[in-house]
C-alpha cells in the first residue's frame, strides 16, 4: 500500500508540473531606406510561438532599389 501510495504521488507531481513551452513575443519591425528626409516606420505586433526562443525571429534584410538602401529590421522579446 506505501508503494502504491508513493507511486500515485509522485504520478501527481508530474501530473501537475506543466509541459507548456509556449512564450508569447512582442516583435517591433523597423524599415527605412536611407534617405535623409524620411523618417523611418516602426510597426509592433505580439505573437505566441510553441517552441525555441523570441530572439529566433530576429531578422535584417537589406534590398537595394534605385540606388537607395531599403533595410527592415525586426527584434523580438519574450513577454512575462
Amino acid at each position: 500500500m506505501k508503494k502504491t501510495l508513493l507511486f500515485v504521488a509522485i504520478a501527481l507531481a508530474f501530473g501537475l508540473t506543466s509541459c507548456d513551452k509556449t512564450k508569447n513575443c512582442s516583435c517591433t519591425t523597423t524599415q527605412a531606406w536611407d534617405v535623409d528626409d524620411m523618417e523611418p516606420m516602426v510597426s509592433t505586433y505580439s505573437g505566441t510561438i510553441e517552441k525555441g526562443e523570441c530572439s529566433d525571429m530576429n531578422a535584417t534584410q537589406r534590398s537595394n532599389m534605385g540606388g537607395q538602401t531599403y533595410t527592415a529590421k525586426t527584434e523580438c522579446v519574450e513577454v512575462k
